[in-house]
């Protein structure tokens, strides 16, 4: 009998475990069967620093690298062209900044052909040479072997280490490419003016460096032979303060004395005359 009663209480319960069961299992949310079992990871942040293996950037063609400035040989110093009318003015001033510098100044280059070489116009009576220059000038910009010959040949012709040649790539972009003729190579770094407070352009740091360079290149001169001091005689005396001296002027005057005084009393004739007779 008790477990009868034991089998009917359990029955009894039964159907209200059921109807829990039901009813917590309709609160849950239903999931879907395309939803993600986890959630996607955070998109990483646009201020986050790259990569420690991500590339460095490129500098920016405002900003180029350039290399440091290679010495160079100038012992004849440098020609100044310019290889476009645009840059007749920059060709002007840099040439007149470096001729006036001694060292810098080819000893073969005349005036009319300095004035050529930056863009003047041939004067009259200009020579067939000169003619040539003023047309081959605009040829000069490029770095064909063809045209690295005509400089080096330029070069010797009028004594100089380098020919500097003035572009202008923009109203304010001016800058010069040194060509070595012993090399037969251009410098790996472009000669820039610098403008002043008066808004001119000035290449005084480019012919200070020019300078350097062709002092460097030029042997020092030899110091002149220094002459040994005359010779003092023994005891220190000068030979002026020496009393022989002095003795030896006083008899050497005595004695012209006395021979000038015995000539001036001496009345001989210095004539000798001949008297010869004849017998009959």
């Amino acid at each position: 009998m008790r477990c009868y009663a034991r089998w009917l209480a359990l029955g009894s319960l039964f159907p209200s475990l059921l109807t829990a069961a039901t009813g917590h299992a309709q609160q849950m949310p239903a999931i879907s069967a395309s939803a993600p079992a986890t959630a996607p990871p955070a998109a990483p942040s646009q201020s986050a620093p790259p990569p420690a293996s991500a590339p460095a950037p490129l500098p920016s063609a405002e900003t180029p690298a350039l290399a440091p400035r290679e010495p160079v040989a100038l012992p004849l110093g440098v020609l100044v062209v310019a290889v476009d009318d645009a840059s007749n003015d920059a060709a002007w001033d840099l040439a007149s900044a470096v001729y006036a510098d001694p060292l810098l100044r080819p000893h073969k280059l005349d005036d009319a052909t300095a004035r050529v070489l930056v863009g003047d116009p041939p004067r009259p009576g200009a020579s067939q040479r000169q003619l040539e220059l003023s047309q081959l000038r605009h040829s000069f910009g490029s770095s064909s072997p063809a045209v690295m010959q005509l400089l080096a040949s330029l070069a010797r012709e009028l004594s100089a280490s380098a020919v500097a040649l003035v572009r202008t790539d923009a109203p304010d972009q001016v800058h010069a490419r040194l060509f070595l003729a012993a090399r037969s190579a251009f410098v790996v770094q472009d000669l820039l003016p610098e403008v002043g407070a008066d808004l001119q352009t000035h290449w005084t740091a480019t012919t200070s460096w020019l300078h350097s360079q062709a002092a460097r290149s030029r042997p020092p001169l030899a110091p002149a032979p220094s002459l040994p001091p005359p010779a003092r005689p023994p005891g220190g005396e000068s030979f002026v303060a020496s009393g022989w001296f002095w003795g030896a002027l006083v008899g050497a005057a005595g004695a012209a004395v006395l021979v000038y005084s015995l000539s001036s009393h001496d009345q001989t004739p210095t004539s000798i005359h001949l008297q010869g007779r004849v017998e009959q």
